[in-house]
């Protein structure tokens, strides 16, 4: 029997050289110089350095840190596994007269440099900040990641001083960026990045703007002011260099509407448009037409060209025929009213259903039965006249099994 393959696409945006983390020496803070055990121990993180004046008096619980670790016997992770062993808050800060949101900032060095004019896909996931409340002696899961969360890659040296006031930009803005949940209670923020080639930090965190606290918007998830804003922690850093492949040529049925939203879930970019080089636009699509196939991806930083594949398309349509007619008067031929399938696809199961015109059910097999209504309603013969069929249906094709349903109306005469 001829095989009918489906489409099976392998694509996504990959790694040059596959390790998505190669640019960053800490990129999930699991190493650290000392244990954290104080409240703004955040200058403990290995490789990264910050604006934030650490304290090293501050004896308050380890839950108002701003570097969390599990090295401190005190702490009872409450995050998702996928953040591993340390975590670091965002604790918003902010100007006490104008309201105005500061800067707060930590940044590390890029382990290589990236190359000009490529395309970079940049990513951090975020979760609930857990925090105390005293008066009520409870603790409150706390998350709202809020405009002027950013990142910046930052060309050169940096200032030796950063302080609460300095203006900065983040060039991928939190409101810009894509969100996606990967797992239970985590938020994925990620955007693409046209590389200058000259950069050496990646910088992160909330930078000076002039939106003030009533203003604050979440993304995500649900605003909550009572602890102001800009509460979440932060994790697991990603930069990687963008590539799109479709993997391989196919043969395909032209029936079949193609979903390739599934191979882009990994992913959290925002306002992308998918364009073909035969005019067709979307992440959903079907191919009417043999030929060879190409997938542009449009974003905010620039655009992707994949490879070509060569696709073939069969008309699958052709793969069932139901009469318009039959006569059941015991002659031998068309007796029964019955679809025909092509021998050149595995029959998996098949339902018919005949109704009157008036919507009464005269006839149905059971599925895996012989499928055929031999013209008699209760043992009797049904009158002449116009009935309507429902047909369903499921084929193996290749090493899937697929299921169609077709409609219409037969005449019976006697």
């Amino acid at each position: 029997m001829r095989q009918l393959h489906l489409l099976y696409l392998c694509f996504g945006l990959f790694l040059t050289n596959g390790i998505s983390q190669v640019f960053l020496a800490n990129p999930g803070f699991e190493e650290y110089l000392e244990c954290p055990m104080l409240d703004n121990d955040i200058c403990q993180i290995a490789d990264w350095e910050t604006n934030v004046e650490c304290n090293d008096l501050d004896e308050r619980p380890w839950y108002y840190g701003d570097y969390i670790h599990t090295c401190d016997p005190a702490v009872e992770p409450y995050w998702h596994e996928s953040f591993g062993e340390g975590v670091v808050p965002v604790i918003f800060s902010f100007d006490p007269i104008t309201g105005q949101a500061l800067t707060r900032v930590i940044w590390t060095a890029l382990l290589e440099s990236m190359e000009a004019d490529s395309l970079y896909y940049v990513e951090y996931t975020t979760a609930p900040q857990l925090t105390y409340y005293p008066p009520d002696e409870q603790f409150y899961e706390i998350w709202c990641v809020t405009r002027g969360i950013g990142i910046r890659f930052h060309e050169g040296n940096l200032p030796d001083t950063i302080t609460p006031y300095t203006p900065m930009e983040p060039q991928l803005k939190s409101e810009d960026s894509g969100q996606l949940s990967r797992f239970s209670n985590t938020l994925s923020i990620g955007n693409c990045y046209r590389a200058t080639g000259e950069e050496r930090y990646l910088m992160f965190g909330q930078f000076l703007h002039d939106i003030t606290t009533n203003q604050f918007d979440c993304y995500g998830v649900s605003k909550n002011t009572w602890f102001g804003g800009t509460n979440f922690i932060f994790d697991n850093f990603r930069i990687e260099k963008m590539k799109a492949e479709i993997c391989c040529d196919q043969i395909v049925c032209s029936v079949d509407v193609i979903d390739f939203s599934s191979y882009f879930n990994q992913y959290a970019l925002k306002g992308e448009r998918y364009i073909w080089n035969d005019g067709v636009e979307g992440i959903k699509r079907s191919f009417n037409v043999s030929g060879r196939y190409q997938l542009q991806l449009e974003m905010a930083c620039g655009s992707i060209m994949s490879n070509t594949i060569d696709i073939t398309v069969e008309e699958c349509s052709a793969q069932v025929f139901v009469p318009s007619a039959f006569s059941p008067n015991a002659d031998g031929n068309n007796d029964i009213f019955t679809p025909f399938f092509s021998d050149s696809f595995e029959l998996e199961n098949a339902q018919l259903s005949v109704y009157s015109r008036w919507g009464a059910l005269v006839y149905r097999n059971q599925t895996g039965n012989p499928v055929g209504w031999d013209g008699f309603i209760d043992g009797k013969a049904a009158a002449s006249g116009v009935y309507l069929w429902h047909l369903e249906y499921a084929l193996k094709i290749g090493d899937t099994v697929q299921q169609f349903v077709k409609t219409g109306d037969v005449t019976l005469f006697r």
